[in-house]
């Protein structure tokens, strides 16, 4: 049982050093209160030879990205012409972009 439990301890501290725990960001554009449908919005991670993800806002102005492996990340709202870091931890991060 002491071996099992530490196998599983190794296995978690492994597993959050190697950045595999997995995250989402979320979030909403909108303009002057309205939800901004079709707006593109990328991610990237700051970890050397990462690959940008885009994606789209629905009708509702929302958008996510899923199963992100935890890091730091920079996110940019085509929109807005601005980015900005998010650091994602396990879990769901929220940014909306708004003005």
């Amino acid at each position: 049982m002491a071996v099992a439990s530490r196998f599983i301890g190794a296995l978690a501290l492994l597993l959050i050093g190697t950045g595999a725990l997995a995250a989402d960001v979320v979030g909403k554009v909108t303009r002057n209160g309205k939800p901004q449908p079709g707006i593109e919005l990328m991610i990237v991670s700051t970890a050397p030879g990462s690959k940008p993800q885009r994606t789209l806002t629905d009708k509702g102005g929302n958008y996510e990205f899923t199963g992100l492996p935890t890091g730091e990340y920079v996110l940019t709202c085509s929109d807005r012409k601005q980015s900005q870091s998010v650091l994602v931890t396990a879990g769901s991060k929220r940014v909306d972009w708004t003005d």
